[in-house]
């Protein structure tokens, strides 16, 4: 986006043109193309990390799915809109293309902030600690800013035939905005180690333990014989994608079926540098 505004600052003025007005200078459709692709990229890196935090934290997966929708959604808006270009600004009436460009955009700047206050606000505990205050932060700015300023701009449209007077340098801090949350939401879920990832599936078997009644010690009580195959098939079948990533493929029971007892989830420690 830097080339595309230095070859193009000749011909497009970047305080009421919009970005997309770059894919009319030579080379600028694959430039404009190649910058919403490779966010839309971060977008689906964000929402497999996110995925993979649900499986870490069942209690949170109702919130979290909402969060990968709207990352999903952001990631298809983008894309789309670098795929379709707008119109010449030259153009009397929008075109189809042009419309399904400005729609995808717009919700792009609408998804990602929402996604960013849902995590921050219905999940903070899957991120890092003392990430979750300034990612709020950051995704309300965006997201009430991006409101404001399309609601203004669609307003003055329809009233005046023209949108919102500097409307390019609007969008260009809006995206420079929106990068900037990309990053911090990398940074929230950071780069964990092998043993990080140890102690999160350990913990993450032991909350549902202890939530998912029936199968488990409740007030004294000892699960029976029959019980303990159906909770060994129960964590395998929601834990192997976990045990997958830190390189754990033995059963969650360390000890042979006893009638008195069942072993708690055991988990070996992952020798070598594994991570995100």
């Amino acid at each position: 986006m830097v080339i595309a505004h230095l070859t193009g600052a000749a011909t497009v003025n970047p305080l009421t043109a919009p970005i997309s007005d770059y894919a009319w200078i030579p080379g600028g459709y694959l430039m404009v193309w190649f910058s919403a692709s490779l966010l839309a990229g971060c977008g689906v890196i964000l929402a497999h990390r996110v995925h993979r935090a649900a499986k870490l934290w069942p209690e949170l997966r109702r919130p979290l799915r909402w969060v990968i929708g709207l990352l999903i959604s952001f990631t298809v808006g983008l894309f789309v809109s670098g795929v379709l270009p707008t119109d010449l600004p030259e153009a009397v009436s929008p075109t189809v293309s042009s419309m399904i460009h400005r729609i995808g955009a717009g919700w792009a700047l609408i998804a990602l902030p929402a996604a960013g206050l849902v995590l921050a606000k219905a999940a903070p505990d899957v991120l890092l600690p003392g990430h979750s205050a300034r990612l709020l932060t950051v995704a309300r700015w965006l997201l009430y800013g991006v409101l404001a300023g399309l609601v203004v701009h669609f307003t003055l449209f329809l009233i005046f035939g023209s949108g919102l007077p500097g409307f390019g340098l609007f969008e260009r801090i809006g995206f420079g905005v929106l990068i900037q949350h990309v990053m911090l939401l990398g940074l929230a879920f950071g780069n964990q180690s092998a043993a990080e990832l140890n102690a999160a599936a350990a913990a993450a078997e032991e909350r549902l333990l202890r939530t998912e009644g029936g199968l488990v010690e409740i007030a004294g009580a000892v699960p029976c014989r029959e019980h303990r195959g159906e909770l060994t098939e129960h964590l395998t079948e929601r834990f192997d994608p976990v045990r997958d990533q830190v390189g754990d493929s033995r059963g969650v029971l360390d000890h042979p079926a006893d009638d008195q007892t069942v072993a708690g989830p055991r988990r070996p420690p992952v020798t070598g540098p594994q991570g995100r």
